[in-house]
């Protein structure tokens, strides 16, 4: 399929909402910077255009555990992201590098998906896939 391209306040949204354990995988890109994403959080930041190196976590069990050095991903090149959440812990790799880990307590998560752009960035969104994981995974 085509991608689906985000400006404005424009969001890639699931169409259904999701319970941990899940493995979401992204491929998507920015032109700039402000690549967002939310399930386990209000706010994930790839490219934050106050700091492009900070990883930005905004809501949810992490909140305020932001990642220095951690959120940088290279304008104009898709990146595959891999955000694993279980009921004790999340975890987000870009393109198969770990970027952020943290331990908590996920077991009331109950949300969509969402891709988006901010700031006057414009984001591509290649795909999103939700795989829902067996309970038993660690």
């Amino acid at each position: 399929s085509k991608p689906t391209v985000l400006t404005g306040n424009a969001r890639f949204t699931t169409p259904e909402r999701y319970r941990p354990p899940v493995e979401i995988t992204i491929v998507a890109k920015t032109d700039t910077t402000n690549l967002r994403l939310s399930y386990a959080a209000d706010q994930i930041i790839f490219n934050w255009e106050l700091n492009k190196s900070q990883l930005r976590v905004d809501g949810g069990p992490a909140d305020g555990q932001h990642q220095a050095g951690e959120g940088n991903i290279p304008p104009g090149k898709y990146v595959t992201i891999k955000w694993k959440v279980t009921l004790a812990e999340q975890s987000i790799y870009v393109d198969g590098r770990l970027r952020f880990a943290h331990g908590g307590d996920y077991s009331q998560i109950n949300n969509y998906v969402s891709v988006f752009p901010a700031n006057g960035s414009v984001v591509t969104v290649k795909s999103v896939t939700v795989k829902q994981l067996a309970n038993s995974s660690p």
